[in-house]
């Protein structure tokens, strides 16, 4: 019998599968929903000095980021392809380096790609 959880999958370090860029960045793919709280500056009427703004806004960048490297696209394209799988609660690609991780544990994990980067 299957069990089912209420818990979504967190992102989780032990399961990704590490992999080293040419500069000797540990780094890995995985397939996440990107969570409704990555707004933009714009998005959120960001003005400074607000604490949950800050983490909205920098969580916006990390995973804008991860969606870039990922995608080899522009960063104009990256952003917007985040804002529509983020409104849809798509699964998307995302290229997470070992540094920013701790960026990502709230993050709903689909599965973690072996990759092709």
């Amino acid at each position: 019998m299957m069990q089912l959880s209420i818990f979504k999958n967190s992102f989780d370090e032990t399961r990704a599968f590490w992999r080293k860029n040419h500069n000797g960045q540990k780094f890995c793919e995985i397939l996440a929903i990107i969570p409704a709280d990555a707004l933009s500056p714009e998005e959120n009427n960001y003005c400074g000095k607000d604490r949950k703004k800050d983490y909205q806004c920098e969580l916006w960048e990390h995973v804008g980021l991860a969606i870039w490297r990922c995608h080899k696209g522009d960063w104009t394209s990256a952003i917007v392809i985040l804002s529509e799988y983020r409104d849809r609660q798509k699964p998307i690609r995302m290229l997470i380096e070992e540094n920013v991780r701790h960026w990502f544990k709230e993050m709903e994990v689909i599965e973690y790609l072996e990759g092709r980067y």
